[in-house]
């Protein structure tokens, strides 16, 4: 039965897009984690009360949407909101449970839905991991770029402090090159 809150975030949070698959999962987690802890919170402060729990739907929403705007935050804002959801709204208003049984459902969903969204970041690293590859492909060959331009720069002035009689050639473009030929994929 509880089984389903780990399949859940699996199913959801599995998403093979480019990306860096660790950060993301890093912020899923985190917003997972955050939510669960203020949705057992919740559900141990006021249970049956489900006035108190459509308030709250409104504002952990809102702090959701609002935390997906910063860029830090990103997508844990959007996870945030729907894992309070996942474990506390569902669990606090439940009439048929009783009160300690309606904290522990909070705790497994809690959890389990936590376990899922680790699980899901760990298959969508493994799986599809070419798309942190190319993105971390892409950042060497800027770093090198920009490694070779101060290299370039410093040749050029001692270039410029010798005498005119010698060849100048730039080496912008041979470090450059040099860098593509290291990270060619073959």
């Amino acid at each position: 039965d509880y089984g389903l809150w780990m399949m859940l975030p699996c199913v959801f949070c599995f998403l093979p897009t480019p990306g860096a698959s660790l950060v993301k999962g890093t912020r899923r987690v985190m917003g997972t984690v955050c939510a669960g802890a203020l949705a057992i919170a919740c559900v141990s402060i006021h249970p049956y009360n489900k006035a108190a729990f459509f308030v709250e739907l409104f504002v952990v929403s809102f702090i959701g949407k609002l935390l997906k705007c910063s860029p830090r935050v990103d997508y844990a804002g959007l996870v945030f909101a729907f894992t309070w959801v996942i474990v506390g709204l569902a669990a606090g208003t439940d009439t048929h449970l009783e009160e300690s049984d309606m904290v522990l459902r909070s705790v497994y969903r809690a959890i389990l839905t936590t376990c899922g969204v680790i699980l899901a970041t760990l298959i969508s690293t493994l799986m599809v991991p070419e798309f942190a590859y190319g993105r971390l492909r892409r950042a060497t060959a800027r770093a090198i770029e920009k490694q070779g331009e101060m290299v370039a720069d410093s040749v050029k002035l001692v270039q410029d402090a010798e005498p005119a009689g010698r060849i100048r050639k730039s080496l912008d473009e041979r470090v450059i090159s040099a860098g593509d030929e290291l990270l060619e994929i073959r």
